[in-house]
C-alpha cells in the first residue's frame, strides 16, 4: 500500500491545477469505505451488493489537469457521489459486464460514461468489476474536443453514455488506458515530466477520438477544396516540421474533415502524403548530388531524423537504397569516396560536370 505526492496539502493560492501534480495512489487491498476515502478529490459512498467477501483495489496517478485511475471490486456494489471539481469524468469498463448500470442505464462494453462536476453519479453491478476512470480539467477537454472534432463538448454530452466510434476500440481503449497508468507511475517515480506530459496528451486524445462519429458537416466539394488548400500548405512548408493540429489550424477545419477530404482527393492521409512529398524531394537532392552531399544531410534537410527508417521508406518507394542513388549520381564511386566531403579532386570533377 503506498501513497506518493502531496495529497491532503492545500493548493497554492491562484493555482490553475485542479489535481496534485505528480501524485500516485496504489492500494492493492481495501474495503469499500477505505476506497472511498482514498479516492482523492472525489465524494463517494459505496455499499456491497454482491454475495461473498468483497476486496477492492485502487491505483491512480495525477497530473495537474488529469486524474487517471483503475479500480477493482471482487463482487457487486452500489456507489454514488460526485466527481472532482471543475472536471469531467470519462470512464470505461475494463472488461465486459452485462449487469453494469450507470445512472440507471444498462452499460455496454463499447460505452464511455460521462459526468460533469455537480451531477451525481450512480453505478451498480452484481458481479466483480474493473473500471478505468479519467477525470479531466473541463477547460482542457473542451479545447481538445473543438480541436480534434470541430465541435463544442456540449454536443457530445447530450447522452450520459457515449458509444465508441468503432467496435474494435472497445477492446483497445481500456487496455491502452491501463498501460498509460503504469507508464505514468514509472514517469512520476523517475521524475520524467516530459513523458508524463506526453501521457496526459495521449490519454485525452485517445478518449476524444474514441467518441468520434462520421463528420457530416462538410460537403464532398467543400472537403475537396479544403484538402487542396492543405496540400498547398504542405508543399509550401515541406522542409519544416508540421503537426496535424498546425495543419488543421492553417486550413480552418477539424482533423476528421481534413483526413476524409485528403483520402477522397489524394487517396492518402495528410501525414502519408507529406512523407511521400519529402521522399521525392530527398530523391531529387540525391540525384543532383555534389561530392559534399551525404545521405544524412539530405535526410535531415527533409525532416527525416531516424536514418534507418528513412532508408527503409525510401527503398520501399523507389526500389533502391538512398546511398545507391547517391553513388550512381556521383558516377559509381564507392561509398567511402562519397562521404569524403573535403576531397578536392571530387569537387573539381563536380564543377567540371556542372
Amino acid at each position: 500500500m503506498s501513497v506518493q505526492g502531496l495529497q491532503g496539502q492545500p493548493e497554492a493560492p491562484g493555482s490553475a491545477a485542479i489535481f496534485t501534480d505528480g501524485h500516485i495512489v496504489d492500494f492493492p487491498r481495501l474495503d469499500l469505505d477505505q476506497m472511498s476515502a482514498a479516492a482523492a478529490h472525489w465524494r463517494m459512498e459505496q455499499v456491497q451488493w454482491g454475495k461473498g467477501r468483497l476486496e477492492a483495489s485502487l491505483k491512480g496517478i495525477h497530473t495537474a489537469s488529469l486524474q487517471l485511475g483503475l479500480s477493482g471490486r471482487s463482487t457487486g456494489f452500489f456507489a454514488h457521489g460526485d466527481v472532482p471539481r471543475d472536471s469531467i469524468m470519462l470512464a470505461v469498463l475494463l472488461r465486459a459486464d452485462h449487469d453494469f448500470r450507470y445512472r440507471g442505464l444498462l452499460a455496454q462494453p463499447a460505452d464511455i460514461f460521462t459526468l460533469r462536476h455537480g451531477e451525481e453519479f450512480e453505478i451498480s453491478t452484481r458481479r466483480d468489476s474493473g473500471i478505468v476512470t479519467v477525470a479531466i480539467d473541463e477547460t482542457l477537454l473542451e479545447r481538445c474536443f473543438r480541436s480534434i472534432l470541430g465541435e463544442p463538448l456540449g454536443h457530445w454530452r447530450q447522452h450520459e453514455l457515449l458509444r465508441m466510434a468503432q467496435p474494435r476500440i472497445a477492446a483497445f481503449l481500456p487496455r491502452f488506458l491501463a498501460q498509460c497508468l503504469e507508464m505514468g507511475i514509472g514517469a512520476i517515480q523517475g521524475g520524467d515530466s516530459a513523458k508524463l506530459a506526453w501521457l496526459e496528451r495521449s490519454v485525452i486524445t485517445a478518449l476524444v477520438r474514441s467518441t468520434g462519429r462520421p463528420d457530416i458537416q462538410a460537403s464532398r466539394a467543400g472537403r475537396w477544396h479544403q484538402a487542396k488548400f492543405a496540400e498547398e500548405y504542405l508543399r509550401a512548408h515541406v522542409d519544416q516540421p508540421i503537426s496535424l493540429p498546425d495543419l488543421c489550424e492553417a486550413v480552418g477545419v477539424n482533423e476528421r474533415t481534413l483526413f476524409l477530404g485528403f483520402r477522397e482527393r489524394y487517396g492518402l492521409s495528410p501525414k502519408a502524403y507529406l512523407k511521400r512529398l519529402r521522399l521525392n524531394h530527398a530523391r531529387r537532392e540525391l540525384l543532383n548530388a555534389t561530392p559534399e552531399t551525404t545521405v544524412t544531410s539530405v535526410a535531415t534537410q527533409w525532416c527525416f531524423f531516424q536514418l534507418g527508417q528513412f532508408s527503409a521508406e525510401y527503398r520501399s518507394l523507389f526500389g533502391e537504397r538512398p546511398r545507391d542513388t547517391l553513388r550512381n549520381a556521383l558516377g559509381g564511386r564507392p561509398a567511402a569516396a562519397i562521404e569524403r566531403v573535403n576531397a578536392p579532386e571530387a569537387r573539381s570533377k563536380s564543377r567540371t560536370r556542372e
